[in-house]
């Protein structure tokens, strides 16, 4: 299922701003589908999700496509967008990590 959202997800980023916190959207559907999916899901979720972000960002980031966003990085160098993504993508890493780590608890907590 969150693998068809994605287009959904990633086209409302792109007209939200990819320098924007809609990001944050993308990484709570993550981290639900990280504690309610099995691991090879939810790892196909996660690198769909990396994938997509970091191809979509470099497209703006490099000109190849106009960045439509409602919130841009207009003044920021080419660097600080880069940085940016590359937060972005341990975000996305290490929310993928610890919903697989917190799954066992939260299926224990409600087994009760």
């Amino acid at each position: 299922m969150a693998v068809l959202a994605l287009p959904c997800a990633y086209t409302g980023l792109y007209f939200w701003g990819f320098f924007s916190p809609a990001a944050v959207v993308v990484v709570m559907a993550l981290y639900f589908n990280s504690l309610v999916g099995g691991f090879v899901y939810t790892l196909i979720v996660y690198f769909a999700n990396a994938l997509t972000q970091g191809l979509l960002a470099g497209l703006i980031i490099f000109g190849t496509i106009p960045d439509v966003g409602l919130i841009r990085a207009e003044s920021a160098s080419i660097g600080n967008e880069v940085l940016t993504q590359v937060v972005v993508q341990a975000v996305l890493f290490a929310t993928f990590v610890l919903g697989r780590l917190s799954m066992p608890s939260a299926r224990s907590r409600i087994a009760r």
